[in-house]
């Protein structure tokens, strides 16, 4: 066992956990007193952590209670308040009274206590209903036999969950606040029991290091739905903030998965009860469309071989192929006939596999030989009016076969068509600019286009990209990056410089890196590893550096060919698996809340809550479908003002949405899912194409749904709610 984990459980041991409590703190006194009577007259008993003194007073009057709303118990908790479910979950479940009477409230912002602690672990392990028996000594010094929490303290102590927070003297700490990081160490262990340790971290929250010692406490509680973040773009933690009574009581609702009540239904809808429903995360890699590692193909237009690879990619959750369109030959001369059978025909196969592809057409494949400063001696492009009718004559192409296309990089300029070395000036800004409107124009507006250097966007766009701009349509905001040397050295063999040749400065690098992580959120990123032809990888191409700017740069795919010793670097120590998860969108459903039992054609109310623990978030648009399915038929809505592209890396969404039953629904059983199927007709009805989410028990391949419940109970003489303006689930044929 590392010496990480054994100071883990020792600090486990001394900080006991930590939570709500009865919450007769200072103020209240004695948890024998029913806080929902409403008594006037109570005994309140309060105790110091310094001297352990008692001070009782009695005969205490307290002001008359106001007049609440309906269905609001604590007067500091309104029904617009963010955390009124969840505290009103707890209140009705039984396991909170409060932390004052007359009027009776319950301190959200006020910081947890380890005595409040005590008593939430307690009422966790054992029921809402516990007391726990008076103690027969004094087992802390800090902690008198006659104070209220005594006992609680006492049996927490007796069951093994807590050795105190100091030794000689054996001392408690109860009146000491706890942070949150301290809170996912007991929940985690009220929920798993007193054993339980928690796997690696990821390294996922900005301001948690890896070596910080609750890194991976607060990862497997934010990986269950445990736990609020404080903070997204980049995801923050927190950790050494206090735990709030409130934050407290949601971690409670979700430790104990409580039904929480719909604050919004009609009061005279008595069953539109909501159910909330938590999903487990899972560290399965699976294949999801238009991201991952992808295969490198070179596909001949004038070959008659077979087409190798674009059935083949290295592991079953890769779904991308890179090709080359090798163009040698057709340098001074029109694309043939049967070559553009050829090119139409590697679309027809990716399509047929169930894949994608990111595609270039290139002139060469590098200089053949020593580098040269001279573009003359190093293998040619074609002319600009050459590279014009080139893509002329793909465009029907590009349009017909836009489904399977995940992304088109610039090419034809240049060795590999990476723009650079060109024999024939295809790089001067004129010609340049020439291209990119021929390749923007051939491109229909659903598909984006890649360049190799953050300098030509910015020459002939500007940039960076801003939020408003992106999925526009116009050119600015379909324009990304592809790296073909990330890793390489301090400027990625000149990808961050402002001009072709020279050495930038840090200044120049950090600038088109913070170019690249602002256009990277809206536009696609990736390439290939590059180490500059060396044996051995540099530390920049290791881990650290790999996993820091891939979450930065949000990449999308990146080859799983090239280069070998920097992919073999990254298994050898470990953040290849990461990787592999990592890369492009990884959506995770958190809860949803569900309407428990409805009639038919009632309205009701949907919240589903997901987050994007990915590299980046999806650059193609993307339906989202609610779909209702039982006794073979099958009902869908989709939600058009929800767009995916804009959950991005490191942020949690909330759908809302209001629907409409169907009035002819039989009585029965229903599953509600989400469904993320591709835009294109085409490949809609594929489960190949469409979005899985990062949960376990939630997809169905054979359909490509994700299910969020198998239990929605359609009963026709249920209450249920009447708005036209809802959202019609139509039938379709299942």
């Amino acid at each position: 066992m590392s010496a990480k984990k054994i100071c883990e459980i020792l600090f486990f041991w001394i900080l006991t956990f930590t939570g709500p409590g009865p919450e007769t703190v200072q103020a209240i006194g004695s948890d024998s007193v029913s806080l929902r009577s409403g008594t006037s007259s109570l005994t309140i008993s309060t105790t110091t952590a310094a001297a352990s003194e008692e001070i009782s007073i009695s005969n205490v009057i307290a002001p008359t209670a106001p007049t609440l709303p309906p269905n609001q118990t604590f007067a500091d908790v309104p029904i617009d308040h963010e955390f009124y479910d969840v505290i009103e979950a707890l209140y009705q479940a039984g396991y909170t009274a409060g932390c004052q009477v007359d009027p009776l409230l319950y301190c959200p912002e006020q910081a947890m206590i380890r005595a409040e602690s005590a008593v939430f672990v307690q009422r966790g392990v054992h029921g809402a209903e516990i007391i726990p028996p008076d103690p027969t000594s004094q087992i802390f010094a800090d902690l008198a036999i006659g104070s209220w929490a005594a006992k609680w303290v006492t049996q927490l102590y007796n069951d093994g969950f807590t050795a105190g927070c100091g030794e000689a003297p054996l001392v408690y700490c109860p009146w000491q606040g706890h942070t949150r990081t301290e809170g996912t160490v007991f929940y985690l262990r009220m929920l798993n029991g007193a054993d339980y340790l928690p796997p690696e971290p990821l390294g996922i929250f900005a301001d948690v290091a890896l070596d910080f010692w609750g890194a991976d406490w607060i990862e497997a509680a934010y990986n269950i739905g445990l736990i609020l973040v404080c903070g997204e773009n980049p995801l923050r933690f927190c950790p050494d903030e206090p735990l709030t009574r409130a934050m407290a009581a949601y971690m409670m609702v979700q430790a104990k998965g409580l039904t929480m009540l719909c604050t919004s239904c009609p009061p005279d809808c008595g069953t539109c009860s909501m159910v909330r429903v938590k999903f487990t995360p899972s560290s399965e890699d699976f294949a999801n469309p238009e991201r991952g590692f992808m295969r490198q193909v070179q596909i001949w237009p004038d070959a008659t071989d077979p087409v190798w690879g674009l059935t083949h990619p290295r592991q079953p959750s890769d779904t991308l192929v890179w090709i080359y369109f090798r163009l040698d030959n057709y340098r001074s001369k029109p694309l043939d006939a049967a070559g553009l059978t050829r090119i139409s025909a590697a679309f027809d196969t990716a399509r047929t596999a169930g894949i994608k592809v990111v595609i270039r057409f290139i002139y060469n494949w590098g200089s053949g030989g020593s580098w040269s400063p001279d573009p003359s001696t190093w293998a040619p492009d074609a002319t600009l009016p050459q590279v014009l009718q080139h893509i002329k004559q793909l465009t029907p192409l590009l349009e017909e076969h836009s489904d399977v296309i995940a992304v088109l990089q610039a090419g034809f300029v240049g060795h590999w068509g990476e723009w650079h070395s060109s024999k024939n000036d295809l790089t001067s800004a004129e010609n340049q600019k020439a291209i990119l409107d021929a390749l923007i124009d051939a491109l229909p507006t659903e598909r984006m286009l890649q360049l190799r250097y953050p300098r030509d966007k910015n020459t002939h766009y500007a940039g960076p990209l801003s939020e408003a701009a992106a999925f526009s349509g116009e050119a600015e905001a379909r324009i990304g990056h592809h790296n073909d040397c990330f890793l390489a050295n301090k400027d990625d063999s000149g990808t961050y410089r402002s001009a072709p040749r020279g050495s930038p400065s840090d200044e120049i690098i950090a600038y088109w890196m913070d170019f690249i992580t602002q256009e990277g959120r809206f536009t696609p990123v990736g390439g290939e590893a590059c180490n500059e032809g060396n044996a051995d990888v540099t530390p920049r191409s290791m881990c650290p550096t790999a996993l820091q700017e891939l979450e930065m740069l949000h990449w999308s795919f990146i080859n799983n060919g090239y280069n070998k010793a920097v992919l073999d670097g990254w298994a050898a120590d470990g953040c290849m698996d990461t990787i592999r998860l990592r890369l492009g969108y990884r959506l995770v459903l958190t809860e949803a809340l569900v309407p428990s039992v409805l009639p038919p054609g009632s309205a009701f109310d949907l919240e589903v809550s997901l987050r994007n623990d990915g590299y980046a978030a999806m650059f193609n648009a993307r339906p989202v479908f609610v779909v209702l399915d039982g006794a073979g038929l099958r009902y869908t809505a989709r939600l058009q003002n929800v767009d995916p592209r804009r959950w991005e890396s490191g942020t949690s969404t909330t759908i809302n949405v209001r629907l409409q039953l169907p009035a002819g629904l039989a009585d029965g059983s229903y599953r509600l899912s989400l469904w993320l199927p591709d835009q294109a007709s085409s490949l809609q009805n594929s489960p190949k194409y469409t979005v899985r989410f990062a949960n376990t028990d939630v997809w169905e391949a054979s359909s490509g749904l994700n299910i969020l419940t198998t239990n929605f109970t359609v009963v026709t003489d249920a209450q249920g709610i009447d708005d036209r303006r809802a959202l019609e689930l139509r039938e379709l044929a299942k």
